[in-house]
């Protein structure tokens, strides 16, 4: 072992060439570039699923947000309708006005008399780029105040 050739037999890791430790890193100058193991096919997969996953998540936050806006003009709408056929029924006009300005933007109102009882019906249309148009509505029914004509 005192020997030059002795010495080559027990040759380092570090010092011995790359075909026979594909896993240290490659020499410079090498044709090919390998990655820890001597893997060439798997560059950038983690960056193409990052990108997918980031892609699913940012649409599935989108619907979630038109979802919960599309519930809350329902809610709108149906808050609106019970406010202003409390207000018919008890013959406020003022009132009634008031209440209209708090429907969603261009929607709907119907008002009905049947018999003793003011129907309102709060209609929306809600559209988002090409989905859509969604209607969503809300109603209510309120019987009319003693001494409260209809129509007033």
């Amino acid at each position: 072992m005192g020997t030059r050739a002795g010495r080559r037999a027990v040759m380092h890791a570090a010092q011995a060439p790359a075909s026979e430790y594909p896993h240290r890193n490659p020499r410079p100058g090498d044709a090919v570039r390998r990655t820890r193991f001597g893997r060439t096919r798997d560059r950038g997969m983690v960056t193409a699923e990052l990108a997918v996953g980031i892609l699913s998540v940012a649409l599935l936050a989108g619907i979630f947000c038109w979802v919960v806006a599309v519930i809350g003009v329902q809610i709108r709408c149906g808050d609106s309708a019970a406010q202003i056929a409390r207000q018919t029924a008890r013959g406020d006009q003022a009132a009634v006005q008031r209440a209209r300005a708090g429907v969603p933007r261009d929607a709907e109102i119907d008002i009905r008399s049947s018999g003793s009882d003011v129907v309102v019906t709060v209609k929306a249309e809600l559209s988002w780029g090409k989905v859509g148009p969604v209607t969503v509505s809300g109603s209510s029914r309120v019987t009319r105040e003693a001494g409260v004509e209809a129509g007033s």
